[in-house]
């Protein structure tokens, strides 16, 4: 099962890949959330975060 942190990061990355026709910023097709490297998935994770707390706090 994963993390409320993890679904919410997941959940942004889509968002972000619709509305850029799933092309990264260099115009090349996005991976999966769960093959890029971990590095990305915590920084996608700690972006979503910082806003879920901004929002909580609020």
């Amino acid at each position: 099962m994963e993390s409320e942190e993890l679904k919410i990061a997941r959940i942004a990355y889509q968002a972000y890949g619709k509305t850029t026709d799933f092309k990264n910023y260099q115009g090349l097709p996005m991976p999966e959330f769960k093959d890029l490297p971990g590095q990305i998935q915590q920084a996608w994770i700690a972006a979503t975060q910082a806003v879920v707390n901004y929002i909580s706090d609020e």
